[in-house]
């Protein structure tokens, strides 16, 4: 991966009333929390394929049947369609824009107590073309209320520049994987995750970010989720790819 994606986490909170469950208000401070996440998730962060993202497309779609390459080869007219069909896809969502991600929850902590407060937090990894400024006016604009604030929990990372898919050390990755996994298409991309490579960055012109593990859409689906796996032959090629990623890029 020739670029790693940003990251901002902000909290959501509903307020109201609070009192006991007895007599509870029309409104509380649960449903108000509750509907501006379903806002948040209903109306995602406007997504484009440009970029780094529309370069590994670009690459890929030479191998792709006809009829597909003759979409992304006219993009003016098909555009809107490649983008609905990508956002259908957590994997390909996640490369095309900055991706809305609810994780916790909290509000009263008894079974009889209406909180005056509930507080979600909500992760965003940001895409290159956006930064946490643009984020919070997006978020603030859609459910910002007289019963909702929202607060930032950091200052936000922008994403990293972008590595250079022509230097040296790109096609040192690009040679290991092929003679290990024999003739496969080498494109670079945009890595969704957070990792160490930031601190890399800082020291290197061009940072790459790389997993030559081989993973299934339902293996991604389970990072960081129950029953996290991959295939022990996927794992052992994994190992071969960064032992010839040594090897070769110390000759």
């Amino acid at each position: 991966m020739s670029l790693k994606k940003g990251s901002l986490t902000i909290e959501v909170i509903g307020k109201a009333e609070g009192g006991h469950s007895s007599m509870p208000s029309s409104n509380s401070s649960v449903g108000y929390l509750a509907e501006a996440l379903l806002k948040l998730e209903d109306n995602p962060i406007p997504g484009k394929l440009e970029g780094i993202s529309l370069g590994l497309f670009d690459e890929v779609s030479k191998q792709m049947p006809f009829q597909y390459k003759i979409l992304f080869a006219n993009l003016w007219l098909f555009e809107p369609v490649i983008n609905s069909f990508l956002s259908n896809s957590p994997t390909m969502n996640a490369v095309i824009r900055t991706t809305t991600a609810p994780t916790m929850l909290s509000a009263s902590n008894r079974i009889n107590v209406l909180a005056s407060e509930a507080k979600g937090t909500v992760n965003f990894r940001l895409h290159p073309r956006d930064n946490p400024e643009t984020i919070m006016n997006f978020v603030n604009d859609l459910i910002g209320n007289e019963n909702i604030e929202v607060k930032k929990l950091s200052a936000g990372t922008l994403a990293s520049s972008v590595s250079d898919w022509n230097a040296d050390g790109y096609k040192v990755i690009s040679n290991a994987v092929r003679e290990v996994y024999g003739d496969i298409i080498v494109a670079p991309g945009l890595m969704v995750g957070g990792s160490d490579s930031k601190h890399y960055g800082k020291a290197a012109k061009n940072s790459y970010r790389f997993n030559p593990f081989p993973l299934s859409a339902s293996e991604l689906s389970g990072l960081h989720g129950i029953d996290e796996r991959i295939k022990k032959e996927d794992f052992l090629n994994g190992i071969r790819s960064y032992i010839r990623i040594i090897q070769s890029g110390a000759i």
